[in-house]
């Protein structure tokens, strides 16, 4: 094993899935942890707390020669329950086996539950957008960039151990409503000001149901939304979010209605991108004319429109 190069460790480490497949490897030999070192930290995850995120502007601060090897970053939103006493805190069904935990260790979680709400509720807009910045600012090679909910698992359990130490303190765990819009006005504000951002991952549902969604983020070419809600044909927040990103090369788009099924239409003919080449639709519902007008619009440059599922067609009479 140690004949190997150390460049072909390092490229083997760089194309390994998770940070945990990456410290078994390290585990070799030292000439194995010294290669690897490079991309420990290519893969970073923050979840989205005061707490969490305070200690990712500290990691810059202790690590920054790590810091500027980070290549992807995921920011977890979390959305918790807002109980004012402890007998709703003992009796709501996200706490975690009330029954089960001694008194005094009760009150105890309970206390440390209502500090860190009151810590949530004091952010503000202002504050959150300040902390993001100056994470993003943090990562001068950060390419690629993630935006779930803390319970969109798509491989699995998430294993984070702010995570997990918060929710043993706490004894709570938050909604299961994977929702993120609340984080996604905040971040998407200012991606703009990052032009070595070109690629957003979504995969939590997304509702931009309120305010028209102005702001253009040019530098995103690869866009990939795994749960976008549509109220209807006229749902002029969706246009103008799917229009925000002019410059996509890739898009990869799942919906889910906000009303009844047949109101989960996007006007597709509206919609224009001038290189858009690949094209991914799941669960969506169009009509057969704007299928035909997107047609005419992307021909010149797309080249791969598929879906996991029948695009469902509605005729108008």
């Amino acid at each position: 094993m140690d004949s190997i190069p150390l460049e072909l460790v390092t490229e083997i480490a760089r194309n390994l899935d998770t940070t945990t497949d990456i410290s078994h490897l390290r585990q070799v030999s030292r000439a194995f942890a010294y290669a690897t070192s490079p991309v420990l930290f290519h893969r970073v995850q923050v979840m989205n707390t005061v707490e969490c995120l305070n200690q990712c502007q500290e990691f810059q601060k202790r690590s920054p020669a790590s810091a500027s090897t980070v290549r992807h970053l995921t920011l977890y939103h979390v959305i918790w329950p807002q109980l004012r006493s402890l007998e709703d805190w003992s009796t709501h069904p996200q706490t975690l086996s009330p029954m089960h935990v001694p008194e005094h260790e009760k009150v105890h979680a309970y206390y440390a539950y209502r500090q860190f709400i009151d810590q949530e509720a004091n952010r503000t807009f202002d504050t959150d957008v300040c902390r993001l910045i100056g994470i993003l600012s943090m990562f001068p090679k950060l390419t690629s960039l993630t935006l779930s909910h803390i319970h969109a698992w798509r491989w699995g359990k998430l294993r984070d151990d702010h995570y997990e130490k918060l929710r043993t303190r706490i004894r709570i765990v938050p909604f299961f409503k994977a929702r993120v819009e609340d984080l996604a006005h905040r971040l998407l504000s200012i991606l703009p000001g990052f032009p070595q951002i070109t690629k957003l991952d979504i995969p939590s549902t997304l509702d931009m149901k309120e305010g028209e969604w102005r702001l253009t983020n040019e530098n995103i070419v690869s866009l990939d939304v795994s749960n976008l809600v549509v109220r209807g044909y006229e749902h002029h927040q969706v246009q103008s979010f799917l229009q925000s990103f002019p410059n996509l090369h890739e898009l990869v788009l799942g919906t889910e209605s906000g009303g009844q099924i047949s109101e989960q239409r996007i006007a597709l003919g509206s919609l224009q991108w001038q290189h858009i080449r690949r094209v991914h639709f799941r669960h969506l519902w169009t009509t057969e004319n704007d299928l035909r007008l997107m047609g005419i619009v992307l021909l010149s440059n797309i080249y791969s429109v598929w879906t996991t599922t029948p695009i469902s067609t509605l005729y108008q009479a």
